[in-house]
């Protein structure tokens, strides 16, 4: 194996390890993706939920006679609302962040693979033309040899032809 053959083998590894960490960072994303678009969907029903429950609160309380350690205990419980409701937040935000994050390490990657797919093609090419190169060379070997060994025949025909019997 010639040692363009060799650089050309290194080269192709590169291109597939490249190309194996894209497509397992492709999967990272879309995890991110689906686990923010999951945190988003888990706020956004726990938002609906908490409005459900706050107007289920304040309705019983409306509209009649309540005490002071009600009103109290539906402070606490809308405050803790408030509370899982910024945890939802925080949650969501994390999430987006690792998306963000994931996103760019797969741009990152992507080029990555890009680019050695592209070194591969271009000394690829360079390999199929010194293949090219030697085949032409061989080929012209070939081709002065036969016109050699074609010569040589000539050359000996030639003293029979030349030799004929004189009358």
């Amino acid at each position: 194996m010639g040692v363009l053959r060799q650089i050309l083998s290194i080269k192709e590894f590169r291109e597939s390890r490249a190309e194996q960490a894209y497509v397992r960072q492709r999967g990272v994303h879309q995890r991110a993706t689906q686990a923010m678009r999951d945190r988003e969907d888990e706020l956004a029903a726990f938002r609906e939920e908490s409005r459900r429950r706050e107007e289920e609160l304040f309705g019983g309380v409306m509209g009649r006679a309540v005490r002071l350690s009600e009103i109290q205990d539906l402070n606490l419980v809308v405050e803790d609302l408030r509370l899982q409701d910024r945890r939802h937040v925080a949650k969501v935000e994390e999430a987006r962040a690792t998306e963000t994050q994931a996103r760019e390490t797969l741009a990152v990657s992507r080029q990555t693979h890009t680019q050695a797919m592209q070194v591969r093609e271009r000394f690829s090419e360079i390999v199929d033309s010194d293949d090219k190169e030697a085949t032409q060379e061989a080929e012209r070997r070939e081709d002065n040899e036969l016109g050699e060994v074609a010569e040589i025949r000539n050359s000996r025909s030639r003293p029979l032809h030349d030799e004929e019997p004189s009358p």
